[in-house]
């Protein structure tokens, strides 16, 4: 049975996330609207990356955890750092081509018990806007990605970055303003 997925990303105060529903003919099937309310399954992540939060990622890392022979990230420790509705029911951690974290997908599968009534994208963009409000409450010297020059400056020096960055484009390419 083929399964469809749909995902969106953007940036919300320069966090990346990302919103997917997927769905099977399984899932839309009458007898099953009781386990996937919404004729699929939502989900919702936050991506976070080493250079947005230098001096505290270590930190966020989730600890290495052996279970039934298994081995992943505990991260219990992020519960309080992205309060997702229904707490974080995924964890991933993103590595370089040198095997190195560099970064940590963090997110949401809205099919839980604890979700009861999340169906919509809607919620669930309102939900990963809060869960990433908590975050920079916790982390408000966090950077963000200057599309400019790829640099990671604070969001409130973002513009005046841009600025600087532009004009020295503009000068080592010729360009006058």
């Amino acid at each position: 049975m083929k399964t469809y997925k749909q995902t969106w990303s953007d940036r919300y105060k320069g966090i990346s996330y990302e919103i997917c529903f997927w769905t099977n003919g399984n899932m839309q099937k009458s007898e099953n609207s009781d386990i996937y309310r919404a004729g699929g399954i939502w989900n919702s992540y936050i991506i976070i990356l080493k250079k947005q939060i230098p001096k505290h990622f270590d930190s966020l890392i989730g600890k290495i955890k052996y279970w039934r022979g298994h081995v992943s990230r505990n991260y219990d420790h992020l519960h309080n750092i992205f309060d997702f509705s229904g707490d974080i029911t995924f964890y991933e951690s993103i590595f370089n081509e040198k095997g190195e974290i560099i970064g940590f997908k963090v997110g949401n599968d809205y099919n839980h018990i604890l979700n009861d009534g999340t169906e919509d994208e809607q919620q669930i963009l309102s939900d990963v806007k809060t869960a990433i409000d908590i975050f920079i409450s916790h982390y408000p010297n966090y950077k963000v990605w200057s599309s400019m020059d790829g640099a990671y400056v604070m969001p409130r020096n973002l513009e005046k970055h841009n600025r600087i960055a532009n004009l020295k484009l503009n000068r080592k390419y010729g360009k006058e303003e």
